[in-house]
């Protein structure tokens, strides 16, 4: 049955009756007591609710919905297993980038940016784009022997004249971890993102959800759901059979759209013949009396006793 989900709350399922039992007072009951149409409904809801609960089958339900059967409650709330998801992604992204440490970082920052000592064999750019590179033989404050070349530290561009300066090193160790983690960060984001959805439907069917229109909800909710859904179709597919027989099984009859005994039926058709007759007419007069439901056995009862 491919009838859309609804998740039925206590609160709507009680709606749904009352709004049954409004219903199965049509046709009218003119013709009742008060008190005796306060009991036949009470028939009638019990033997409505007696055929619904015998033609919906929940094991057949929970397979066709794909859960198994019996369906329990949920093993976990929602809040702990998002703290669980979230536990165990964090984990995987430890794993996977278990080597992108703060001292992994700083080891290449030394590395980019290290400070050159005499007697380094190195390679410096000029601001005017020529290179110089040998062994350094001096370093002084105001210029650096590389060979046979003297260049002024004015001379060297900002990359080259870093390795001769400790602060300005630091500062572009310091500025490349900075970086670097802040890459790391968006990087194990993205990544982690991409495992989360795998890890959420794992853990929250593991605990007993089943994801609807993009929302978790519980197997259970969504099974009551489904079968407080069927039998309100049920209801109001059998609203009227169900009254019909209760009200002849009680020895009522249904005259001009009203409920009400033989007698009485015979009394208004007498009147309304009398009437006829008074205003020269002589034609009997017209009724919508119904003819009784029948069953195989006579007896209103083995209808809800086998309600196909």
């Amino acid at each position: 049955m491919t009838t859309p989900f609804q998740i039925a709350s206590r609160a709507a399922v009680v709606g749904a009756l009352t709004v049954a039992s409004a219903l199965w007072t049509l046709p009218g009951r003119a013709g009742i007591h008060e008190d005796e149409a306060g009991t036949l409904q009470l028939v009638i809801n019990a033997k409505l609710e007696k055929a619904v609960d015998e033609l919906i089958d929940p094991e057949v339900v929970a397979r066709e919905l794909f859960l198994p059967y019996p369906v329990e409650p949920p093993t976990k709330q929602k809040d702990e297993i998002e703290a669980e998801i979230q536990a165990k992604v964090t984990a995987m992204g430890d794993e996977k980038y278990a080597d992108q440490t703060d001292e992994y970082f700083s080891k290449l920052a030394r590395e980019i940016y290290s400070i050159y000592l005499q007697w380094d064999k190195v390679t410096v750019r000029r601001k005017d784009n020529t290179y110089a590179s040998g062994t350094i033989r001096e370093i002084e404050s105001q210029y650096i022997q590389i060979a046979n070349a003297k260049i002024y530290r004015s001379e060297l561009d900002e990359e080259s004249l870093t390795h001769f300066d400790q602060e300005r090193t630091t500062q572009k160790r310091e500025a490349y971890v900075r970086l670097k983690k802040e890459e790391l960060a968006q990087k194990r984001k993205a990544w982690e993102a991409t495992q989360r959805a795998e890890v959420e439907r794992e853990i929250y069917v593991d605990a007993g959800y089943i994801q609807i229109k993009g929302e978790w909800v519980t197997q259970k909710e969504f099974f009551d759901g489904r079968i407080a859904d069927l039998k309100e179709r049920w209801r109001e597919h059998l609203l009227g059979k169900v009254a019909s027989f209760v009200y002849y099984d009680n020895g009522y009859v249904l005259y001009n759209n009203e409920w009400m005994k033989p007698g009485e039926r015979d009394r208004q058709i007498a009147a309304a013949a009398a009437a006829a007759a008074g205003q020269g007419g002589g034609k009997k007069p017209a009724t919508t009396d119904a003819t009784a439901p029948t069953t195989t056995s006579g007896d209103a009862d083995d209808f809800f006793n086998n309600p196909g």
